[in-house]
Order: C-alpha cells, then structure tokens, then sequence
C-alpha cells in the first residue's frame, strides 16, 4: 500500500504539472497571437538626447532621406510603455468638476498614427499646429463608450493638465497601450510638443539592416557623443510576457522532473510484479493465454493506480489554473481537450515505463519458469 500511494503522489504530481505548464503555455501563446490593435513589426525606438530635440525638425528629415525609413514619429510613451494617467471631464458629465475618472493620457505628433499602425473609427488625427496643441484631443473608443457620446467628434472635453478646455477632433480604434494582463482603458492622446522625446521610426520591409544603419548615422552626426540604444516595438512588447515564458520553462523542468522519478518508481514496481507473478504468467501461457492478454494482465494494476492519480490531479490542476487565468484581463478558455491530452500524455508515459518488463515476463519461455515444479 506505501508503494501504491507514493506512486499514487508521484503521478498526481506529474500529471498537475503537466496541467500547469500547458495552461501557462498555452496563455502564453493566446496573448502573443491576439490582434494588438497596432502594427508592431519594423518599428525600432529611442529616446531622443537635448541637442536632437533641439534641432528635431531636420532631424525627422535627415531620417526619412533613406527610402528604407518610411516613418518617423514623436511620442511621449509607445504601446506597452503608455504610463501616464490624468482625469478628465467633459460637459454632460455627472459634475463638471468631478475628478475622478482617469485616462491614460498620451502626447503624440501627426506621424504617429501611420507610424505605429492604429486606425481612426471617427474624424481626424492630430496636426503638428498650435491651435491643436491648445486644444484638440483624440480618444479612444473605450473612452466614448465610458463617456456614453453618440457623437463625440466635436464634443468639448478636458483633461486635467491645465486650465485649457478642449475638443475631440478624433476617435481611434481601441489598441492594446499595455500589456494584456490589464484591459484597455479610456485613453487621451492630444499633441503637447514640450513633452515627448520618445523617437519611433518604421523601417521598410525587408530593409531592416539598411535601416538601423542608416539611423545610427543619423543619430551620430545629430547626437556626438551619445550611443544609439534603439530597441524593437514587437520585442519590447514581448519582454512584458517574460515572467510567464520562465514560469512555463520552470514548470516544464519541474513536471518532467516529477515524471521522471514517477517512472522510476513504476519501473521498479513493475520489476517486482512481473518477479513475483512469473510463474502464473508461465501457466496462463500453457494453457493458451496470448503476449498481448498477459501484457494487460501485468500492467491492469499499474494503469489503474494512473488513472487514480489523473482523476485526483485534473480536479487540482483545473481550479489552479483558472485561479491563475483571473489574473489576465485576456486569457484562454481552459477546454476539456486540455486535461484529456495531459492525462493521455501521463498514461502513455506510465504504459511506456511499464511496458517493458510486462513484455520481457509475457514472452518468457513457460519450460525456463516451470522446470522446478
């Protein structure tokens, strides 16, 4: 019974691992695939030094001068580094005054747009002008939605940075500005020249290397004596999810780890039940018992004591990791498919370990066996 039960642990273990590495694995996956609302690839960053912001406009230019750059654009934050929050008000609201809803909150130039792939729902982007600068704002469509507009294009609005009261010339479609752990909140973009220093640059397809090279020495002759440390949208985008890709590896370890010393363990018991009934494996086979009726004599056992540590993990495992899921605002479903691959997986494992000496007892000579009888 004390072998049976420490088996019993040992593949329950397994088989919970095996769960939680492919739930986190498979989040993990969901979350790189869903459409983020944006066209993160070709797109390389970096901050901008005083002297580039001092001389930003031929800057821009001495960029685009290579057909390999097909965009430059200013921002104070990109998607995945959005950060800033402010509160806003808009006529029609509860309290003129009331302060407390909040929206991240954006500066960004007229390139921005096509730069970083979004798409307007409604009016227009931002222009480079003053009369923008002083009061115009685009929005996101969570924003409508909270500010319950029919018509927002037009619509007075006011984000709390300053006394100035505004208007929404635009409304883009809503795009992923954080990570998918978080849902997508109102967001405010509007355009503040002051206030950004972050460079995104779109590189033309299959032009990547010409490119890069083109914008160091851009940065060099603008900024001597600095080093251009540029980094990739869609990875910096992906370096979110790092957390998860080494949880999903440390589980993998571990659960290959649990089912290693889980065949260790019923290799030895197999070892000892083909030992021990050996010479009824003899008689069976006198009496016209085949190979394969005799293999699923010797591993009946082994493969029920599996299937009760699987239907004791599957239980475990799922109310873990749905627990784990409620942390994403985007997540995967946790299907039936899942837990029917894993407690195969485990099974076949346990078959395979088992297997062999059930084979090895069933294909004995009965002569070599029964001799001494």
């Amino acid at each position: 019974m004390l072998r049976r039960g420490l088996m019993v642990f040992q593949f329950t273990a397994s088989a919970f691992l095996l769960v939680a590495t492919l739930t986190v694995h498979g989040q993990l996956s969901f979350m790189q695939s869903q459409p983020l609302g944006f066209a993160q690839e070709q797109v390389i960053t970096f901050e901008a030094t005083p002297s580039i912001l001092n001389r930003l406009d031929s800057f821009k230019r001495s960029l685009r001068d290579d057909p390999s750059v097909v965009g430059v654009a200013m921002a104070n934050g990109l998607p995945g580094s959005v950060g800033m929050n402010q509160s806003y008000v808009w006529p029609g609201s509860a309290d003129a005054q009331d302060q407390s809803r909040f929206a991240a909150y954006l500066y960004a130039d007229s390139a921005y747009l096509s730069t970083v792939g979004l798409e307007l729902a409604q009016g227009r982007w931002l222009r480079d002008t003053p009369s923008d600068a002083e009061n115009a704002y685009v929005v996101n469509e969570t924003a409508v939605r909270e500010m319950g507009l029919v018509d927002p294009v037009g619509h007075a609005f006011r984000a709390w940075n300053g006394d100035e009261s505004g208007m929404i010339v635009g409304v883009v479609k809503d795009f992923h500005f954080t990570s998918l752990k978080q849902p997508i909140t109102p967001l405010a973009i509007s355009y503040q020249p002051d206030g950004m220093a972050n460079v995104a640059v779109r590189l033309a397809a299959g032009s990547t290397a010409q490119g890069i090279a083109h914008v160091r020495r851009t940065f060099a002759d603008a900024a001597p004596g600095y080093t251009l440390d540029y980094r990739f949208l869609d990875d910096d985008f992906e370096q979110q999810y790092r957390d998860e890709a080494r949880l999903s590896t440390l589980l993998g370890f571990f659960a290959a780890m649990a089912a290693f010393i889980a065949c260790l363990g019923i290799l030895g018991l197999a070892a000892l039940g083909a030992q021990r009934r050996r010479k009824e494996v003899g008689v069976r086979k006198v009496l016209g018992a085949s190979v394969i009726g005799l293999v699923a004599l010797l591993t009946r056992d082994l493969a029920l004591l599996v299937l009760v540590a699987v239907g004791l993990a599957l239980p475990l495992a799922y109310l873990a990791g749905e627990r784990w899921l409620d942390t994403f605002a985007y997540r995967m479903g946790l299907g039936v498919g899942l837990f029917v691959l894993a407690g195969m997986m485990v099974l076949f494992v346990a078959l395979a370990a088992s297997g062999y000496h059930a084979i090895r007892a069933a294909t004995v000579n009965p002569a070599d066996v029964l001799r001494d009888e």
